[in-house]
């Protein structure tokens, strides 16, 4: 089993639950599995996206999200950060921060840029539209 270390802990890196470690309770889609000594994860299975919540000695630690992609690749998105997995091997990193950004920075430099230009279209056409009156 290959572990991603996130703040000091281990997170097995799996859509299966029963993977993460020793299962306590099964109940449908709902998986409760002792990771280690300490840890124990809450699993709720849908059918493309795993909710996880991480407790250590009772306390919860860590909630995330693993969405799959296909059978051998998902991303987990935990704490506004995404970590893309592909055959058990992380592949990707970025923090929603920096896409939220960079979005942002796209949307007010396309708005920059279309915005004079279709001023000018619209002046075109209304000085177009005077001179076909006469």
């Amino acid at each position: 089993m290959n572990f991603q270390n996130y703040s000091h802990y281990k997170l097995p890196i799996t859509m299966d639950p029963l993977k993460y470690g020793k299962l306590i309770l099964n109940i449908e889609k709902l998986f409760i599995v002792q990771v280690n000594k300490t840890n124990v994860a809450i699993i709720n299975q849908h059918k493309e996206l795993n909710s996880i919540k991480l407790f250590k000695e009772g306390d919860l630690i860590f909630e995330y999200k693993d969405i799959k992609i296909n059978d051998n690749s998902f991303i987990r998105d935990l704490e506004n950060k995404n970590f893309t997995f592909k055959n058990n091997v992380l592949i990707e990193f970025s923090t929603k921060t920096l896409m939220n950004r960079l979005n942002l920075l796209f949307n007010q430099l396309i708005i920059r840029v279309l915005t004079p230009l279709i001023l000018n279209s619209t002046t075109l056409l209304n000085t177009n539209k005077n001179k076909n009156e006469f």
